[in-house]
Order: C-alpha cells, then sequence, then structure tokens
C-alpha cells in the first residue's frame, strides 16, 4: 500500500511539472516577462484572430423580414496559415410588428487548423493548433424606421449585442469578450418592366462598433462600420454584391474590409437556398464561401 501511495505522489508531481513545462515555449517565444498575464500579450484584432472572432458584420439593408426564419449555413475559410469550417445559424422573429424583430446568430461549432507561423504571430498558447470549438452568440433589435415612403429610403436601425460566449481564447479563436455595435442601413428599390431584372436594390451602411480588450491602455477599441452594396432581383434569383469593413481606433490589423458576392433563389415559400463568395481585402486575409438555407417558419409567427 506504501508502494502505491509513493508512486501515486510520485506520477502527481510529475504531472505538475509538466503542466507547469507546457508554456515555456510560449514564454521563450514571446518574451514573457514573468510577470504579466499572457492575455496582456493577446491581440484582440480581426488580423490576429480567427475568421469569426470579429468578424465584418452583415447588413439588413434597409429591410426587414416579415416572416420568421431560420437560416442554417456551412463555411469555408481558406488563408496560407488557417483553414476553418464552422456551422451558422441565424434566427430571426418579428416581434409585434413588422417593423421590429429580434435575431439570435452564432457558430455552434468551428473546427480549425494552424500552421506554426500563424501561431506564432498569433501569439497563441496552444501549441498545437487544431481542434474545434465553440462561437459567440449575438443578440440584435432591428427597427424599421421608414419603408416604401415616397421620397425617403427604406432604413432600419439595428442595436447588436455580442456575447463572451466564445471559447478557445488561448488558441486566438475568439476574444472572450463583450461588445456591441450600432448600424443604420439604407436601400432604396428600382423596379423594371423587365423580364430578366424586376428590381435592383442599392443598400448603404454605416455604424459604430465596439469591443472589449485586455490592454491597460485601452479598454476597449472602437470602430467605424460601413457598407456599400447593390442587389439585383429576377423572380426568382437574387444577385448581391457588396464591400464592408469597420476601421478601429488601434489601427493594429483592425480594419478589415471584405467584398462580397452572392446568389440565391428568393421565391420558394418554405426553403431558399443560396451561396456567397466573401474575399478579405484588409486585416482579414480569407476566401470565405458559405453555403446556405433559409427557412421561412410560419407556425412561429407571432403577428399576421
Amino acid at each position: 500500500m506504501k508502494k502505491i501511495i509513493f508512486l501515486a505522489i510520485i506520477a502527481s508531481f510529475s504531472t505538475h511539472l509538466i503542466a507547469q513545462e507546457d508554456f515555456t515555449w510560449w514564454g521563450e517565444k514571446h518574451n514573457w516577462d514573468g510577470f504579466r498575464h499572457w492575455t496582456a500579450y493577446t491581440k484582440l484584432t480581426s488580423k490576429f484572430m480567427g475568421p469569426n472572432a470579429l468578424p465584418v458584420p452583415d447588413s439588413k439593408k434597409g429591410i426587414l423580414p416579415n416572416q420568421t426564419t431560420l437560416k442554417l449555413a456551412g463555411e469555408g475559410h481558406f488563408s496560407d496559415g488557417d483553414n476553418t469550417q464552422n456551422l451558422f445559424s441565424s434566427f430571426y422573429l418579428p416581434m409585434f410588428s413588422e417593423r421590429i424583430g429580434l435575431q439570435l446568430e452564432m457558430v455552434p461549432i468551428e473546427f480549425y487548423k494552424m500552421d506554426d507561423k500563424t501561431r506564432d504571430e498569433r501569439i497563441s498558447r496552444e501549441f498545437v493548433s487544431e481542434g474545434r470549438t465553440i462561437g459567440d452568440l449575438y443578440i440584435a433589435t432591428f427597427i424599421q424606421l421608414t419603408k416604401d415612403h415616397k421620397k425617403l429610403p427604406d432604413m432600419v436601425l439595428g442595436i447588436n449585442f455580442k456575447t463572451a460566449s466564445g471559447a478557445n481564447l488561448d488558441a486566438a479563436r475568439f476574444t472572450n469578450t463583450p461588445g456591441y455595435f450600432f448600424d443604420l442601413s439604407a436601400s432604396k428599390e428600382i423596379t423594371f418592366n423587365s423580364k430578366r431584372i424586376s428590381s435592383i436594390r442599392p443598400h448603404a451602411l454605416a455604424g459604430f462598433y465596439v469591443y472589449q480588450t485586455y490592454l491597460e491602455n485601452n479598454y476597449q477599441n472602437d470602430a467605424f462600420m460601413y457598407g456599400l452594396g447593390i442587389d439585383v432581383n429576377s423572380k426568382k434569383v437574387t444577385y448581391e454584391v457588396s464591400l464592408n469593413g469597420y476601421v478601429g481606433y488601434l489601427n493594429e490589423g483592425d480594419r478589415p474590409m471584405v467584398a462580397r458576392l452572392g446568389i440565391g433563389s428568393n421565391n420558394a415559400e418554405i426553403a431558399n437556398y443560396g451561396i456567397r463568395l466573401q474575399q478579405g481585402i484588409f486585416h482579414q486575409q480569407y476566401t470565405t464561401i458559405r453555403v446556405y438555407c433559409v427557412l421561412t417558419l410560419k407556425k412561429w409567427n407571432v403577428i399576421e
């Protein structure tokens, strides 16, 4: 019995030593001063995190859905040092009237693999940067300010909150910090008497994006959001092209810009499908492909 207890103590002590030595490589690589917490070295910006950590938000394009919808998507993000695949989900529920809506968005699971160069650039503490994790939950309220006005464009105000539900901060996948952003999107539909094109909808967006950091001299990063694009609609299909981004205050990898090109069906009563290509231009150098399905949940409607 004494021998068993002695071996157990030795094994426990050895495990403790190994655990202490796990991050020796990280301390040497990044010149750790031996005092500050490792999060002080983390760069919470889009360039130095995974593609879903601080993404460029989508625009409501000045118009809200009039029915309850559920969007399910599969995404692939490809870059020189980080290949990521994930599921994406978005639930939209009209509240009280067609002019107010609640939206929940989340990456329920993400699979990633980074090379050593990218791991070190992002100051990741995960020696073998490969695995799976869960993303942040976004909660938003949207308000239709104007719609079908003779002179004014259609306008939607968005109030969005980013929770800190995302995991694997040590692998630079999600920030583990809260944030919020306000955005105003506007558009105007122009109709045509054409067999090929039924209407076009130019749209624009402006907003303000804030999220918490771990920096001692800057506890939060403030960013100006922008967007510009156009949707081209036929009787069965919608084509979309847009340029979106935000400009952070820190100017250290926090100014991502993305170009988006997509095509999707628009005439089905229950399920519409589409595909979107996104190309990162600044501070988010991923090529992203999204394949999605939008389900209309008529039984969930709270308005007629």
